[in-house]
């Protein structure tokens, strides 16, 4: 038995059957050099990662935690966005602006600590 995907389609939501040869096959066309314990691992970050947004979030909207208005990286006033060092603790982020959040992605690439 396939995995459902969900489709939205001008608000209606619709699932297709999708046989896990045809995922394989799918996934093989994206990233064609990685092997299956790879791609096992890439699902298990996946995973940890949308647990730990999803923590994140909840916890803004009940008012737990606040989201500051200022950069944490360069100071500057103005939207700020989660970054997240560690997916295991949600709640340890790092509040910066579109420019410093991009910056800390490119930083942990040159030294592989993401994919």
């Amino acid at each position: 038995m396939g995995r459902r995907r969900k489709r939205r389609n001008s608000g209606f939501v619709f699932h297709l059957e999708v046989s896990n040869q045809d995922s394989a096959a799918i996934h093989a066309m994206r990233k064609p050099n990685e092997t299956a314990e790879q791609a096992a691992l890439g699902a298990l970050r996946a995973g940890y990662k949308r647990i730990a947004r999803d923590r994140l979030n909840n916890a803004i909207s009940r008012g737990e935690i606040g989201r500051p208005d200022e950069c944490q990286g360069c100071g500057k006033k103005g939207a700020t966005t989660a970054h997240h060092t560690d997916y295991a603790q949600p709640f340890a982020v790092k509040w910066l602006c579109g420019r410093c959040h991009e910056k800390a992605h490119k930083d942990a690439k040159v030294w592989g600590m993401v994919r």
